[in-house]
């Protein structure tokens, strides 16, 4: 392994048995990854994760400490509040800062993009594989931002001031976490039309969001319950949170849990996702600790809005690492990680803050053998295999996933392949076990085989003809 944490390998097979995260694996033969989670691609694969600046991708193994940089932005307090990352720059969503800040994850150089909407604009961000889309909280209009060249589209929302904080993307629509607005609001990529789900959970009811692959959910600050969405209807299921009023500030995926920010909980907490069970560990920290939260692929990361600490989470048992940390009061709302590093929202830091730990970097897999992937579930966006692949885990990606195989695509023991978008040779065959329909809320079996066109790769079963499709 070099430096930068690429895994270079001429011949033979690598074979892991703990958990792998890569930036970038060259084989010119067989790749086994098994018994361990993997996380490997280019893009996101969970995008917006805790609706105010969580994007999961991949990272390498390297061996060193935490390191910590500062970059002041010179927009005074309240000036951001959560961001989200494209798969080059970071972006930051102006609370009162006037501009929409790009962030160069290389240097932290900035670009500012004025935005026009006032002072307590936005409150989280998301990105959807191709634009960022700025979460309205006093402005009127939910804002399009093409990162190519800062320019915006503005669509008004009709929810009146404070409406929302927190934006989610499905792979397929964006969600606008609400606030004071009566209504969860859907909102299609494609044209910016809006569709409201009303959730009855009263004012000042959520701050920010996640998907897990499968629902968007929605995390408690004045609402008494911890929200569940079905994203083909919109229909919800309420879990009670049992903690005090203004609990939670956020919450992220990490491909198993829910992790709910503690904000004035005295704990932090852990939802199973299938049936809303929650677990609580203290973190003792004072009130108003933590402001956001974003997975690396491995730990949970808690970054201190009063908190004297950054926490890191080791999620098979909730231990925790703090590092210490002296930014202020009301420091930073939001976190973000780039694959690389998490940086840290600044709220009133006069700082953007980016900390890097060991086991960090930029991600890709190519192999000209078969790649042969076993165990839990794999993240994957970025994938260039010459030979054939094999999964005896789930596949989760994104619908902008990358995966082009001039190959056999064969998938094992039951497991799930999640709505990714699948690029390919003509005449792959795909061999796949269970696919999962985000718009049906469906899981579907096929007999092991698919049929692949030009355009659209066909799932079929012998005894109920074709079950699923994903366009390409």
């Amino acid at each position: 392994m070099d430096i930068l944490g690429n895994i270079v390998a001429q011949s033979g097979s690598i074979t892991a048995n703990k958990q792998v995260q890569a930036r970038s694996f060259k084989q010119n033969s067989n790749l086994n990854i098994i018994n361990k989670r993997v996380h490997m691609g280019r893009k996101d694969c969970f995008v917006g994760n805790n609706g105010l600046g969580q994007s999961a991708s991949v990272h390498n193994v390297v061996s060193g400490v935490i390191t910590i940089n500062s970059y002041a932005h010179g927009e005074g307090n309240d000036a951001f509040n959560g961001g989200c990352f494209d798969g080059e720059s970071i972006w930051l969503a102006p609370n009162n800062a006037s501009g929409v800040y790009k962030i160069n994850p290389a240097d932290g150089s900035m670009t500012s993009y004025s935005h026009g909407k006032g002072a307590g604009a936005f409150a989280g961000a998301c990105f959807d594989g191709k634009y960022i889309w700025l979460a309205p909280y006093q402005s009127s209009d939910l804002v399009k931002l093409d990162p190519s060249d800062g320019s915006m589209t503005s669509y008004p929302h009709g929810k009146g001031a404070t409406a929302f904080m927190g934006a989610v993307f499905d792979g397929k629509n964006i969600w606008l976490v609400p606030f004071d607005s009566a209504d969860l609001v859907k909102v299609d990529p494609s044209d910016g039309s809006m569709t409201s789900y009303t959730h009855s959970q009263g004012s000042d009811a959520f701050i920010g969001g996640c998907f897990d692959g499968q629902y968007i959910w929605l995390c408690p600050y004045a609402s008494n319950n911890l929200v569940r969405v079905k994203p083909s209807d919109g229909s919800m299921q309420t879990y009670p949170n049992n903690k005090a009023n203004l609990s939670f500030r956020g919450c992220c995926f990490d491909g198993e849990s829910i992790w709910l920010v503690p904000f004035n909980s005295a704990d932090i907490v852990r939802v199973n996702p299938s049936n809303g069970y929650m677990e609580s560990y203290s973190h003792g920290e004072v009130s108003n600790a933590f402001g956001g939260a974003c997975f690396d692929g491995e730990s949970v990361w808690l970054v201190p809005y009063n908190a004297s600490n950054f926490v890191k989470i080791n999620p098979s048992g909730a231990s925790m690492t703090t590092y210490a940390i002296s930014k202020g009061t009301n420091a930073f709302l939001g976190a973000i990680f780039d694959g690389e590093s998490v940086w840290m929202v600044p709220y009133d830091s006069d700082d953007l803050v980016r900390f890097t730990p060991p086991e960090f970097g930029r991600p890709s897999l190519h192999t000209r053998g078969p790649l042969n992937i076993g165990g839990v579930a794999t993240f994957c966006s970025g994938l260039d295999v010459k030979g054939s692949i094999t999964c005896s885990g789930s596949m989760i990606g994104s619908r902008y996933t990358d995966i082009i195989t001039s190959g056999e695509w064969i998938w094992n023991s039951g497991e799930s392949l999640y709505e990714s978008s699948v690029s390919h040779n003509f005449g792959v065959k795909y061999v796949i076990a269970q696919y999962y329909n985000p718009d049906t809320d469906d899981s579907v079996s096929p007999d092991h085989h698919t049929f692949v066109d030009e355009n659209t790769l066909k799932i079929w079963s012998a005894t109920s003809g074709e079950l699923g499709v994903i366009i390409l």
